[in-house]
């Protein structure tokens, strides 16, 4: 659904402007908010440009940058960092060949390291999208990321 089907679904009150922002973020492919977006966004509302901006940086659910399809969360809990969950990280990013914003460099895999997951029976543990994975090693981390490049995964 375009921008503009998603305004016509709200009224032009600037309290919608969260839930507005949501939907434009799912709708597109790379779930992320650009300018345009931001300036399309605001002008239907009558808010500044700035209000809506300041709102899409103060709210970590909101990105202004692309989103990988695949992202991938490391639990660094006690009982997972114990297990090596540390390690795990470092190789998920070779692996993947992330650059500096745990982006991989065909954009397909975001890395990040979370508080924790819950799952400390798995542990080491990981999310993709929100799939579970644990008892983790390097060879089945490579088994997981070989079946999502080829699309044989559920994630």
């Amino acid at each position: 659904m375009d921008i503009e089907n998603i305004l016509k679904k709200y009224s032009k009150d600037k309290s919608y402007l969260l839930e507005i922002m949501h939907d434009v973020e799912k709708s597109k492919e790379n779930k992320n908010l650009d300018l345009n977006d931001l300036k399309v966004i605001s002008k239907y509302l009558d808010i500044n440009l700035s209000a809506a901006y300041g709102t899409a940086t103060f709210y970590s659910m909101f990105s202004l940058k692309p989103q990988a399809k695949y992202v991938i969360m490391v639990c660094s809990s006690t009982v997972c960092h114990i297990k090596k969950s540390y390690d795990i990280l470092l190789f998920l990013k070779s692996l993947l060949n992330c650059d500096d914003d745990n982006l991989s460099k065909d954009g397909l895999f975001a890395v990040s390291e979370v508080g924790c997951l819950g799952l400390c029976d798995i542990s080491p543990s990981m999310m993709i999208n929100n799939q579970v994975y644990g008892d983790l090693d390097e060879n089945k981390i490579k088994q997981i990321v070989g079946e999502l490049r080829n699309g044989s995964n559920g994630a």
